[in-house]
């Protein structure tokens, strides 16, 4: 999914359990992915986050690079943060 406002999401979830495998979630200038709750989050991996923003995703906090993202949530050890269209 592709979010092009500002300050928006791609992917936003405050409730609910998910397994998110094989997906691109893109952002221009937002956040392509936002959980508040590590618990919602069943599976997670084989995934694409980009954005030109300061902040890939938001897992129980913001996280700037997948690195932080991986380390943070202990998943997505397969996934990538390059941009989709290059």
């Amino acid at each position: 999914k592709t979010s092009t406002s500002s300050g928006a999401y791609a992917f936003f979830n405050d409730r609910g359990h998910f397994n998110i495998k094989n997906n691109i979630f893109t952002a221009n200038n937002g956040i392509p992915f936002y959980t508040n709750s590590s618990s919602y989050i069943n599976e997670i991996d084989y995934n694409n986050y980009y954005t030109n923003g300061n902040v890939l995703a938001y897992w129980n906090g913001n996280r700037a690079t997948l690195t932080d993202l991986q380390t943070t949530s202990g998943k997505d050890t397969a996934s990538l943060s390059v941009n989709p269209l290059s």
